[in-house]
């Protein structure tokens, strides 16, 4: 059991991450201007000379806003972890008996007109504008920003963990490079993105995909080369503890 409730919690946050960061990659691809208004602040708040650290979010709320926009746009669930209904329920004159699976439409609900402005648009600047990204004088009873990670006491336990990994994947991306479309189709003007983009499913993701990414000069790239040659140096080190420790316990046994 022990192993098994390893195994899903490494299965559950290292794909919908990666399905995340694939998502956010082809918004960023796609929308230049965003890219560029992020990189500036970026340069104000970081600069060239060292790369972002984990409390540098907190001074990005654009770079937050596109991060928000893309769990909105097209987040990684459709539907949440499934419920189960403990009474019988009554919901503007639905009647739920006992015991009915109840699914979350986060899709439906991000996509509502009711709420947004274009929901089919991606715009980071909608969550500027309010704290849901919501429109002037929508209903936000009982919204919240998180709703991607599901609700209730059923809610992924893994949120906090994802956002820090999110967050710095953001930051370390949009620093370090400069992602556009394929040479020539954009010129530099957004383009559209449509369903027609992605897979279908509980847990859609974009379909494969053509993009080009640099590093945005040699200053950049000579710190990522630096910050992985450390990386590499930190992971030999574990690598040599643990054969260490393995020999030991061969010659204990």
């Amino acid at each position: 059991m022990i192993a098994y409730l390893g195994g899903v919690s490494l299965e559950g946050g290292a794909s919908t991450t990666a399905t995340f960061l694939h998502r956010f990659i082809l918004c960023i691809s796609r929308h230049p201007r965003v890219q560029a208004r992020a990189q500036k602040d970026l340069d104000a708040v970081v600069g060239k000379d060292r790369m972002p650290q984990m409390d540098d979010i907190t001074q990005l709320p654009y770079i937050e806003a596109i991060i928000k926009e893309v769990h909105r746009f097209y987040t990684t669930s459709a539907l949440a972890i499934p419920h189960a209904t403990s009474t019988d329920e009554s919901v503007e004159g639905y009647f739920i008996p006992t015991g009915s699976i109840v699914f979350m439409n986060i899709f439906g609900i991000y996509h509502s007109e009711e709420l947004y402005d274009d929901p089919l648009v991606f715009r980071p600047e909608r969550f500027l504008e309010s704290e849901f990204g919501t429109k002037s004088g929508a209903d936000t009873a009982g919204l919240r920003g998180d709703l991607h990670f599901g609700s209730g006491r059923r809610i992924c336990p893994g949120s906090h963990l994802a956002n820090n990994a999110i967050n710095m994947n953001a930051l370390n991306i949009l620093w370090g490079f400069d992602i556009t479309h394929v040479s020539g189709e954009n010129e530099g003007r957004d383009l559209p993105i449509t369903p027609e983009d992605f897979t279908s499913g509980m847990a859609p993701g974009p379909k494969p995909f053509k993009c080009n990414i640099k590093p945005r000069s040699e200053r950049h790239a000579a710190l990522i080369r630096k910050a992985f040659s450390e990386a590499r140096s930190i992971f030999r080190m574990f690598e040599h503890e643990l054969a260490v420790d393995e020999f030991i316990s061969a010659e204990e046994e």
